[in-house]
């Protein structure tokens, strides 16, 4: 998905609106044109490694949060964790996040949440991170049958030392999603590849559609289209006082171009022209080596454990 990153040369701007930019060389840097907006009072500017750590989860905890505004959706953060029921019947939609268990009581609240999901019967998601607790959450998840399946690394990166040097291919166009013919084409893309089952992807759809395309969301979707066609695809959550990068995606058969690398780092340049400093992102083990070109630092690990009804 991701070459690595090479000095820039040329940049042609084809044209001038802020919310997208496109090149026509095969080397592009120079002039920046990600709109400058209001600084928000509540930016993160402390990076010391505790305050990252906590951005790099509250980030994940918030973006789920904002689910609450959608219709059928439920969050419920009333038993010292957060628990998020979208019904559908895919894992990665339906999480466990920020838990905040006592030692003495966690096993119990684990299986009333196993004993939820399963009533409904919908697979579902447990995030553990640093914060979590108890502290050995990660392990009685697995005693209640709950699989480990990996971990990914909580990565941050200083906006202001960012290495903006890349090289794409020809005719890489990047824009906001704000309109629904461009969601479906993003949707697309995220189905196939992260191979959404069928029945996943009308309620995925109608579940996007219903937060909106409003210019001031804390979330924010980006499309990549190379020679017209739509190819890969980003999105970023601010909150937590951070932009955090997700949805990172190229179509198989345009990887190893760079696209992937352009659609992480111009939503990054687009926050931090509106006074954000500090970037987030849980990095899959194909994309950590691009991460880290673009100077992002490894500050902790979020545990993925995933749960599936019986069939």
């Amino acid at each position: 998905m991701f070459l690595g990153l090479l000095p820039i040369v040329e940049q042609k701007i084809l044209q001038k609106r802020s919310l997208w930019f496109a090149y026509d060389s095969e080397t592009v840097g120079g002039e920046r044109l990600a709109p400058v907006g209001k600084r928000s009072p509540e930016v993160l500017d402390d990076l010391t490694p505790t305050a990252l750590v906590r951005a790099i989860e509250a980030n994940l905890d918030e973006a789920w949060s904002l689910l609450r505004s959608v219709p059928n959706v439920e969050v419920d953060d009333s038993n010292n964790m957060t628990r998020v029921t979208t019904g559908i019947p895919c894992g990665m939609w339906n999480c466990v996040v920020h838990t905040r268990l006592e030692p003495e009581t966690a096993d119990r609240q684990i299986q009333n949440t196993i004993a939820y999901f399963g009533s409904r019967h919908l697979p579902m998601e447990w995030y553990v991170g640093p914060a979590s607790r108890p502290v050995d959450l990660g392990e009685r998840l697995k005693t209640q049958g709950l699989v480990h399946e990996g971990d990914s690394p909580g990565m941050a990166v200083d906006l202001t030392k960012l290495n903006e040097d890349l090289v794409v291919p020809s005719g890489l166009e990047i824009r906001r999603v704000e309109d629904v013919g461009n969601l479906r084409n993003f949707l697309h893309i995220l189905a196939t590849v992260f191979a959404f089952p069928d029945s996943c992807q009308k309620p995925v759809f109608d579940v996007e559609s219903s937060l909106g395309f409003a210019p001031d969301s804390p979330y924010q979707r980006y499309i990549g289209l190379l020679n017209r066609k739509p190819v890969a695809t980003s999105a970023v959550y601010l909150l937590s006082g951070v932009v955090g990068v997700y949805w990172i995606a190229t179509l198989p058969e345009e990887r190893g171009k760079g696209i992937g690398s352009a659609m992480t780092l111009f939503p990054l340049q687009e926050a931090r022209s509106s006074g954000y400093r500090v970037g987030i992102l849980h990095s899959s083990s194909k994309g950590l080596g691009v991460y880290r070109r673009l100077r992002f630092k490894e500050f902790c690990k979020i545990g993925f454990y995933a749960w599936e009804p019986a069939k």
